[in-house]
């Protein structure tokens, strides 16, 4: 499966955190991630990771390009709620965009959980 992994800077950890957990599951999947939070994903092991530019630099626009080619099965973006964000715009089309292609789209760590437990059970 093609995943990407996403987290605002204060959600950063939680990801980092997830990732660990699942990373024998997440190293059977193809992975792409926007820069900084990729090159942390890297520093805990996990070094097959495409990186897209960093989210307000075009990141999400990049993974959102990949759901409309229909080249994403999973998106895995620890959303900050309480803070705001320069490129929420690019945000909110990828909520929509996610939803109107059908990606499965995780956007706290329950959610991401859950998800990654079901693909721990089918790999």
């Amino acid at each position: 499966m093609k995943i990407a992994l996403i987290a605002h800077n204060n959600k950063k950890q939680e990801l980092l955190n997830i990732a660990q957990q699942y990373s024998q599951v997440l190293k059977k999947q193809e992975l792409f991630s926007t820069k900084q939070t990729g090159m942390e994903i890297h520093k805990i092991g996990i070094s097959d990771i495409k990186l897209f530019k960093s989210g307000p630099e075009g990141g999400d626009i990049e993974v959102a390009n990949m759901i409309l080619k229909h080249d994403l099965d999973v998106l895995l973006f620890l959303i900050d709620p309480l803070s705001s964000h320069p490129h929420e715009n690019d945000i909110q089309m990828l909520v929509r965009i996610s939803n109107l292609h059908n990606v499965v789209f995780a956007t706290n760590s329950a959610t991401a959980r859950v998800v990654l437990n079901s693909l721990q059970k089918h790999c």
